[in-house]
């Protein structure tokens, strides 16, 4: 298997997860090579459904590519 990524050189590559029951989202930005760029975890405070605390994570981790001035990011 290919180790290489999937996506061009100048672009981040942004992972997210929201826990529902556990009321906790948490993101992670990576570039080309695989290597962190930025990471951050929190707790939920009023979620009703798994796609609102997924929803949560995907919208703390664009606010933080946003914070860093980041423009070219994948899924």
């Amino acid at each position: 298997m290919d180790p290489s990524p999937t996506w061009p050189h100048d672009v981040l590559k942004i992972n997210t997860d929201g826990a529902f029951r556990q009321k906790e989202k948490g993101f992670v930005i990576r570039d080309s090579d695989g290597h962190r760029v930025r990471a951050g975890a929190g707790r939920l405070q009023a979620v009703h459904d798994a796609l609102a605390a997924e929803g949560e994570a995907c919208l703390a981790a664009l606010r933080a590519a946003m914070d860093l001035g980041m423009s070219r990011i994948t899924d």
